[in-house]
């Protein structure tokens, strides 16, 4: 992505989706009221709702092909992630354990009495 940009047909499908998608968002009060707030935040205008679409036409492949390159390829984004590893981790040689301390708020092993 970072070397050529999105192709015709992904930025097509890209730009269909965040057209439609967005009605879909403002199902709910608490998310119109929510969008209606971030809009007056951002300053866009009691207007924005309508000229989003064109907006979003206006972009072109140009566009999204020289934002693409200075985002991804420039180091400005990075990727981290949190979480368990979705398969498990290679197994390693084994070493000989060590026995483990007791930690300190269990105190002296047990013998059984």
């Amino acid at each position: 992505m970072a070397d050529e940009g999105p192709t015709e047909e992904e930025f097509t499908k890209a730009k269909t989706y965040l057209k439609g998608s967005f009605a879909l968002g403002l199902d709910t009060s608490n998310r119109i009221a929510s969008q209606l707030v971030q809009m007056q935040l951002d300053n866009l205008g009691i207007d924005y709702i309508e000229r989003r679409g064109a907006m979003i036409d206006a972009v072109t492949l140009a566009d999204s092909k020289r934002v693409a390159k200075r985002l991804l390829d420039g180091g400005m984004l990075s990727r981290s992630s949190a979480g368990r590893r979705a398969s498990p981790r290679p197994k390693r040689a084994s070493s000989p354990r060590r026995p483990r301390s007791p930690r300190p708020d269990q105190g002296p092993p047990s013998r059984g009495h």
